[in-house]
């Protein structure tokens, strides 16, 4: 007995003994592979803040910031949009993807990552009707790796909150105006790559201008300018009043650059580094209050009348239309914004007081405005 007894003891030990050695023996050399888990892209929204616009419609206007941390180079198949309502059920679903000859992801020009890489992509679905109640919008981006299957898949959950703003705003020009260019999806103010190397070499780091409107006056037939006339003498807004859109206090008011015209530019981009608001021109900041801000931008050379520090109420005349800075022709840029430099973020805006011009037919309006519309101010300043 004792014998058996040592012996199975013995035994005992060998195995709890072994067993780990064992498990640390080397992997045969037949075994497969262990294959790593691919590296996901990384998909957040810019700004930080997403904001509903009432337009015709909800509008939610962000951007995707894509980074591909992984080895592979990666391409974008696919965007999936899942609207849910505050009951969590599903009101709304699209889709582009690459089927077809002319595939609606080919509204994403720049669809390929390399490794490292971060980039832009306009949100194409941003505009909703408004009898969907948005809580949550789930967007699914699908990748394809240049190594091969699988698809890489990347989900981002966007919760809109409607914008309450503080500034009771009226158009800053009387007359017939053109919102020339405003901030839909196809406006250059909306597409702004602030990631794009020339926009980081001069500072520039976020949209400031995601809800700005180009204004430009018109006459009864809808035109800008007058025939056989040259110079910007021919456009009808060169020289009208800006005036200020709500009271507030003059924070930055700039009146040294000449007016670009027929072809003379003199606006110099080199510039933008050590004056990164020379992009406006000639140009006048308004503080409201609450973090709201007015930047009035391309104004006429000599033509401002405020200064900085200065208190304005609303209608107050601050300048002329003109053309300096980073323009083509006479027109004013509007935006509300969150603060006086290009370190900001836009803001939604709303204006009241106004008419909804629809050719020989003006009807009353207020609220937001965009690309194409013509609008006419009914504020008796």
């Amino acid at each position: 007995m004792t014998g058996v007894t040592a012996a199975v003891i013995s035994g005992m030990f060998a195995i709890i003994v072994l067993a780990p050695l064992r498990a640390q023996s080397p992997i045969p050399p037949n075994a497969p592979a262990v294959q790593a888990a691919p590296i996901v892209p990384v998909v957040r929204a810019a700004p930080a803040v997403q904001h509903i616009e009432k337009r015709d419609g909800n509008a939610v206007n962000f951007d995707f910031i894509v980074s591909n941390p992984g080895p592979d180079t990666i391409t974008l198949r696919a965007i999936e949009l899942i609207v849910r309502d505050t009951l969590g059920a599903v009101v709304s679903r699209r889709l582009i993807d690459s089927n077809g000859f002319g595939p609606g992801i080919y509204l994403v020009p720049d669809r390929v990552w390399a490794p490292g890489a971060t980039r832009v992509v306009f949100n194409p679905f941003s505009t909703f009707p408004d009898r969907f109640s948005i809580a949550d919008l789930h967007y699914t981006l699908r990748f394809s790796r240049a190594s091969g299957d699988p698809e890489l898949v990347s989900d981002l959950h966007v919760r809109p909150v409607a914008y309450r703003q503080h500034a009771q705003l009226t158009l800053p020009v009387n007359g017939t105006l053109l919102v020339y260019d405003g901030h839909d999806f196809y406006s250059h103010h909306r597409r702004m790559d602030y990631l794009h190397p020339v926009a980081q070499g001069v500072g520039i780091s976020k949209n400031f201008s995601r809800y700005a409107y180009d204004f430009v006056r018109v006459d009864g037939a809808a035109t800008m300018k007058r025939e056989g006339v040259a110079g910007n003498g021919a456009y009808f807004g060169f020289g009208e009043p800006v005036l200020a859109p709500a009271a507030g206090i003059v924070v930055a008011a700039v009146d040294v650059q000449p007016d670009n015209e027929d072809g003379k530019d003199y606006f110099d981009p080199s510039k933008l580094r050590e004056n990164p608001m020379s992009l406006y021109g000639n140009h006048i900041v308004i503080d409201h209050g609450n973090g709201e801000f007015s930047a009035l931008g391309h104004l006429r050379r000599g033509s401002i009348v405020v200064q900085a520090g200065q208190r304005v109420k609303q209608g107050d005349v601050v300048g002329q239309i003109g053309s300096s800075g980073s323009s083509f022709f006479p027109h004013l840029h509007y935006e509300l914004r969150t603060g006086a430099g290009l370190d900001v973020e836009g803001l939604p805006s709303v204006f009241d007081s106004f008419l909804r011009v629809y050719g020989a037919i003006a009807r009353p309006g207020s609220g937001a405005i965009d690309s194409g519309d013509f609008v006419r101010s009914t504020r008796r300043h």
